[in-house]
């Protein structure tokens, strides 16, 4: 971003060296929404899975957990991500 910035912008390199830190700490605050937003929607995709186990059959459940594994393997190859709370969709 910072580059782009600079070139779309043509920065002096003065600007550069005064909007750098405000662009840093901004980057560090979105890193920490980033992960606390995907641990919570991990944490209500969870809680959802365990409240449907107690309707679904036996089948339906090892279902349910494959395509868990299954997206979590997807997410696991997609990024750094944090650790899943353990979501087991067992009644």
């Amino acid at each position: 971003m910072r580059e782009r910035l600079q070139r779309e912008l043509n920065l002096t390199p003065e600007q550069v060296a005064k909007i750098s830190p405000m662009l840093d700490k901004a980057a560090a605050e979105l890193h920490q929404v980033r992960r606390d937003t995907g641990r919570r929607v991990h944490e209500i995709i969870g809680e959802t899975h365990q409240q449907m186990a107690g309707i679904l059959t036996d089948e339906q459940r090892r279902k349910l957990q494959q395509l868990e594994e299954r997206h979590q393997r997807w997410h696991h190859g997609h990024g750094p991500h944090e650790p899943r709370p353990e979501a087991s969709p067992s009644p």
